[in-house]
């Protein structure tokens, strides 16, 4: 146990690529929020054109008043509005998952310090992400039962005290759901074959289940102790969610940047 606090304080001290693994996590989630403001702005403008700018009760009293030609252009209006939202809504998420690809494959190539090429086995990553989120859903089933199941047996204590339980279990299974991507990651880097590296991927998270347990313990005391931290800024900024989102956000970002690190140098996976 000696060890693993000696590695864990260590992990705190600054690390090469600690930075750049931060910032490109920044700029992900930074243009995939851009794209749907943009995509939302779409939306509402065309919202607009078929409203008019009139009242609920407006266009009820429209549809209603049996005028064929003002039903006509509004009916022709929300057919525009509903392919514009399923056709935009199909591009959003694909160029998401595009963005989220070339992310991961710039970032895991300067953490395993091999050479970055975009054009490079990129549809291979595009693949590697669409399962892996084929992964995510069924883990959140997982997630959504056990949740429940354990929330039906802490109704006897008391509501905040049931709420932390049930964080705090949460965050864990986050983390170890996050260990098992980053083992999918370093695999499929040093071979880019997506079924073998998920193989790989599970070996080495069942070879090494206590080694994650330990990092994940370590790494759930840190999101406590961040939670408590933000207790008084999620205070301060209450009636600016704006601000507490990006805020937190931030700090949810670089506390994974220093996880995915901690972790990849704990298990010292070789490259």
């Amino acid at each position: 146990m000696n060890k693993w606090l000696k590695g864990f304080f260590a992990s705190f001290r600054a690390r090469k690529n600690f930075g750049r693994s931060y910032l490109v996590d920044i700029a992900t989630v930074l243009l995939i929020a851009l794209l749907f403001i943009g995509f939302s702005n779409v939306l509402n403008t065309k919202a607009y054109e078929i409203s008019n700018g009139k009242t609920t009760d407006e266009i009820n009293a429209l549809i209603l008043s049996g005028n064929i030609a003002d039903q006509e252009q509004f009916l022709t209006g929300m057919k525009n509005f509903t392919f514009y939202f399923i056709f935009g809504s199909l591009i959003s998420l694909l160029a998401v998952l595009l963005i989220f690809s070339m992310s991961r494959k710039y970032l895991w190539s300067k953490l395993t310090e091999k050479e970055f090429k975009a054009k490079k086995q990129f549809w291979r990553w595009t693949g590697l992400n669409i399962i892996i989120s084929i992964f995510l859903l069924i883990y959140l089933l997982f997630y959504v039962i056990i949740r429940f199941i354990l929330s039906y047996f802490f109704t006897s204590l008391a509501a905040n005290i049931s709420d932390k339980i049930l964080s705090i279990f949460s965050s864990i299974l986050i983390l170890f759901f996050l260990s098992f991507c980053f083992l999918i990651y370093h695999a499929f880097i040093n071979r880019y074959k997506i079924l073998e590296s998920i193989s790989v991927a599970f070996s080495l998270f069942k070879k090494n289940l206590k080694k994650t347990s330990i990092i994940v313990f370590f790494s759930t005391i840190v999101l406590v102790v961040l939670s408590f931290l933000l207790i008084p800024v999620n205070q301060h900024f209450l009636y600016q969610p704006t601000v507490l989102l990006i805020i937190n956000l931030a700090i949810l970002l670089l506390f994974l940047a220093w996880f995915r690190m901690y972790f990849l140098e704990s298990l010292k996976l070789d490259n």
